[in-house]
């Protein structure tokens, strides 16, 4: 009987083909990642637009929008004129509209958002998946602080949490409840919120990229001259982004430098129901998306000068506008056009973005 011999794979068979398994790999990780990028990217619009029906409703429900900062809902059984910095972020009011009515029922709107003995800490330690892009690295992470949000709501082309309420710069402001009708550039022209990355308590910055989760205590202000109104809100004149730029400028290169530093650079989106400006779920339409660094006065929480929309999602951040449609604002976005489209009532042509 003859016995047939069987032939193995030489080893140069199996380098050969251990290689081209590689190859394979190599090609379709790219595209593995960039499919569960396009999902997750796909969710963070979709909660978007929760918000934008939830201020929509909210503003049929109070024919206004809630303030970006101060008391308790608009015009709500109790509501609460606390403004302190302890007072609630227009988020806050929000959750009644976002199927988070166990959050919005527990809260004593009459006191701060960090009061422990009326049950307002435990509320806002809450993580809620919606209120968080899962693009982030800080998603649903549990820092031992309070819930994070990735969404904020827009002061627009403000260094300044409050302009003199007069809707001088963006939809949202502290202690200012602006209605649909104020909106004379058009809901659809107009940022309502847009992306934030969420602080990661990592410390110290890496002065080898410019991260906007962090922010350089500048030692100055970012004021507009001459002054229109408030000196804290810009328009998109050459004059005024030659004097944004200038300030940034100065900012980024404290940042390159190191210098800066006040210890608390990472707790941006840390807070959904924050008030006070860094910790807060609030931006500004200063410079551009992911431009880098957020920027302050003197390391107060109160005084945040630039914080710029930002995320992981690669070339931009998503923005919501005002009529509730979602939108992508590429990094490239020409900073005029990026300011107009943060005011309310600037009256500036904007080019479909």
């Amino acid at each position: 009987m003859l016995l047939r011999k069987h032939r193995g794979f030489t080893l140069v068979e199996l380098l050969v083909v251990i290689a081209i398994i590689g190859i394979l790999i190599a090609l379709l990780l790219p595209a593995v990642q960039a499919a569960r990028e396009a999902a997750r990217r796909s969710q963070c619009s979709n909660n978007m637009k929760q918000f934008g029906l939830a201020l929509h409703n909210y503003h049929d429900t109070f024919k206004a929008f809630p303030a970006g900062c101060g008391p308790a809902p608009l015009n709500a059984p109790g509501g609460s004129t606390y403004e302190s910095w302890s007072a609630w972020s227009g988020v806050a009011p929000l959750t009644a509209f976002m199927e988070q009515n166990a959050l919005y029922d527990r809260i004593d709107w009459l006191v701060g958002f960090n009061n422990a003995a009326s049950g307002n800490r435990a509320v806002t330690e809450t993580l809620v998946s919606n209120f968080n892009c899962p693009s982030d690295p800080g998603y649903m992470v549990d820092y031992g602080n309070m819930g994070s949000i990735s969404y904020c709501l827009s002061y627009g082309p403000a260094s300044w949490w409050e302009c003199g309420r007069r809707g001088e710069a963006g939809l949202f402001e502290r202690i200012a409840y602006y209605k649909m009708a104020t909106i004379r550039d058009g809901t659809s022209n107009t940022i309502a919120m847009a992306e934030c990355m969420i602080g990661q308590n990592q410390g110290m910055w890496n002065t080898n990229k410019r991260d906007p989760m962090y922010r350089v205590v500048t030692g100055a202000h970012l004021t507009q001259s001459p002054a229109i109104g408030s000196d804290r809100s810009f328009t998109n004149s050459a004059t005024d982004i030659a004097t944004i730029n200038t300030y940034y400028d100065n900012c980024l290169s404290m940042y390159d430098a190191g210098s800066g530093w006040e210890g608390q650079s990472d707790e941006q989106g840390r807070f959904w129901a924050a008030c006070n400006s860094w910790w807060a779920p609030y931006c500004t339409t200063l410079v551009g998306p992911n431009a880098g660094p957020g920027c302050d006065d003197n390391g107060s929480v109160t005084q945040v000068q630039v914080k710029e929309p930002s995320s992981y999602h690669p070339g931009g951040v998503q923005t919501l506008r005002a009529d509730g449609s979602v939108s992508f604002a590429s990094e490239t976005i020409d900073q005029a056009t990026w300011i107009a489209l943060g005011t309310i009532k600037g009256g500036e042509s904007v080019q479909a973005q």
